[in-house]
């Protein structure tokens, strides 16, 4: 699994994210605190083919995502090629804070 960099204005949220904005709480805290002590856990994305304003949408880590668009900082994540099914079980256990196996996420 290899942790890469991307600009956070490159991402968009799944379609099927199962958080809406108003769950996320005070993302200026999380922003602070990535500042302050960089971005622990990385995002898990996919890449968009065919569109024009997004190369990445975020499966899992979208209050990451949140703050680090607010803080104009580069956004840490894991890029994975799932199916839908595949990426609602990660964003399920990245939810229930569980971990993931590797083979799950380079399936």
């Amino acid at each position: 699994m290899e942790v890469i960099e991307i600009d956070p204005r490159l991402c968009t949220r799944w379609k099927y994210a199962d958080r809406n904005s108003f769950e996320f709480g005070d993302t200026n805290i999380l922003a602070e605190d990535i500042k302050r002590n960089g971005q622990i856990t990385p995002v898990f994305v996919r890449a968009l083919n065919g569109n024009d304003k997004f190369r990445y949408e975020v499966i899992a880590g979208s209050r990451r995502l949140q703050a680090c668009l607010s803080a104009d900082l580069p956004l840490k994540a894991i890029v994975t090629d799932v199916s839908d099914t595949e990426a609602a079980t990660i964003q399920i256990k990245e939810n229930e804070q569980l971990g993931l196996s590797e083979y799950l996420v380079l399936c």
